[in-house]
């Protein structure tokens, strides 16, 4: 019996996502361009064996979940989104100045996979009024979700303790499928393929974008589609 797929699905486009905020456990609802994102991503679903499925606890991924098709799922806290702490709700401009500010001097443009984020709390205040997005469904404002923060290496830890979950499986040929978000499935991505979590930057996720990870006969790990999107889908947003 061949080994099973694990199948990766971002979530569809939030506010934050279209306006370039980094969005880590704020819990924003999909925009309407995002739920039509996610209805369009079930043309890049096909050819799944009995599947098992694990969705973040988070609106946007449990959403897009369900607008896929994939009802049956097991609700996973170890595939949430990457904690940015003060980052949180931030542009890559604001956090470019905080980290001016840190280092008294212009040190080039904020990157998360080399600064991180924990800088950034001494120099940022409050994240801004219209930041605060309204959630149509509930009736009320999203509070906006800003924690402690996490390395990348802790972030690829998760990632590999999921990886463990699943591989049991991949290894009795189920395929295995996760909706969850940007950072936390390129961290994962680089965990499988057992390079520095680092180099997940190379690894662009667009939104309801779908990822197919395999392993070989001999077990080695490797990527056998990545970024897949409908050709319907617009895509006008640099995606966080």
């Amino acid at each position: 019996m061949p080994n099973g797929k694990l199948i990766l699905i971002r979530h569809g486009q939030t506010a934050w996502a279209r306006d370039g905020f980094y969005t880590g456990r704020t819990n924003l609802p999909l925009t309407e361009l995002g739920q039509a994102e996610a209805i369009a991503a079930r043309k890049n679903l096909y050819d799944i064996n009995s599947k098992i499925v694990f969705v973040s606890p988070l609106k946007r991924a449990q959403q897009t979940a369900q607008l896929i098709g994939l009802v049956d799922y097991i609700t996973e806290p170890l595939i949430q989104e990457m904690d940015y702490g003060p980052a949180e709700g931030r542009s890559v401009s604001e956090m470019t100045k905080a980290k001016t500010r840190y280092w008294g001097k212009d040190k080039g443009l904020w990157n998360l996979f080399n600064d991180g984020v924990f800088f950034g709390t001494a120099f940022l205040g409050a994240v801004p009024e219209d930041r605060i997005v309204f959630d149509e469904e509930v009736d009320e404002k999203i509070k906006v979700s800003v924690l402690s923060g996490e390395t990348i290496q802790e972030v690829a830890g998760r990632a590999q303790r999921m990886i463990y979950k699943v591989l049991p499986h991949l290894y009795k040929g189920q395929d295995v499928v996760l909706v969850a978000h940007a950072h936390f499935l390129r961290f994962l991505t680089s965990q499988w393929l057992e390079i520095h979590p680092k180099k997940a930057e190379s690894l662009f996720l667009n939104t309801a974008s779908v990822s197919i990870l395999k392993l070989g006969s001999n077990g080695e790990k490797f990527i056998y589609a990545w970024n897949r999107t409908p050709k319907s889908q617009i895509v006008n947003n640099k995606t966080k």
